[in-house]
């Protein structure tokens, strides 16, 4: 099961999820290993957590007012792992993350694009480096609680896909057989066998 939790208006959501519900999570977590006893680093909502991934920073512990549309002068002086990435030489790509509008360095910056654009930068081999995925759009897509977290979860999926076949398709090397990953011989587990 997956559980996930917040806190909205003073009153608490736990919400679990089930296979029927986000079957694409629970594809991947039956062929890979998955981050067990995750946390957040901001015991909030949305907003904090996203400026901590990209800038592992966040000035403020709860969601802005205007959360999607930052006014002038609301963005935060912050250093950011998108611009170390550019002074190390490698390329980034937001697709469709509001969190970056919040940051000054990054605010306006060229590799800002659509959620949708990632599917098409990956089928024309145009990825960059590093990207941040979002499914924030319309339809929403970003799976918090009371939401329908099912669409989101195959959006997700489909992301994974498209940067698979774009592998794939390209005859690099490193393409393989998900489905044919092999198992580690039993009681060998922590013995350096298997994935």
């Amino acid at each position: 099961m997956f559980r996930s939790n917040c806190q909205r208006c003073g009153s608490p959501h736990r919400v679990q999820h089930n296979k029927g519900d986000i079957p694409a999570y629970f594809a991947f977590a039956n062929q890979f290993a998955l981050c067990d006893n995750y946390f957040s680093e901001v015991a909030g909502p949305s907003t904090p957590n996203h400026l901590m991934l990209i800038c592992a920073d966040a000035p403020l512990i709860n969601n802005p007012a205007n959360i999607y549309r930052p006014s002038p002068g609301q963005a935060y002086k912050l250093s950011s792992l998108p611009r170390a990435l550019e002074k190390a030489g490698l390329t980034w790509g937001n697709y469709g993350g509001y969190a970056f509008a919040y940051i000054s360095e990054l605010a306006g910056h060229p590799s800002h694009h659509s959620r949708d654009a990632f599917k098409q930068d990956a089928a024309n081999g145009k990825l960059p480096n590093v990207s941040w995925v979002y499914g924030d759009g319309k339809p929403d897509l970003s799976e918090h609680p009371k939401q329908n977290v099912t669409p989101g979860s195959q959006w997700t999926a489909d992301q994974v896909a498209a940067v698979v076949r774009a592998v794939c398709s390209n005859g690099m090397s490193d393409c393989f057989d998900f489905a044919q990953q092999p198992l580690a011989p039993p009681g060998s587990a922590g013995k350096g066998a298997g994935p």
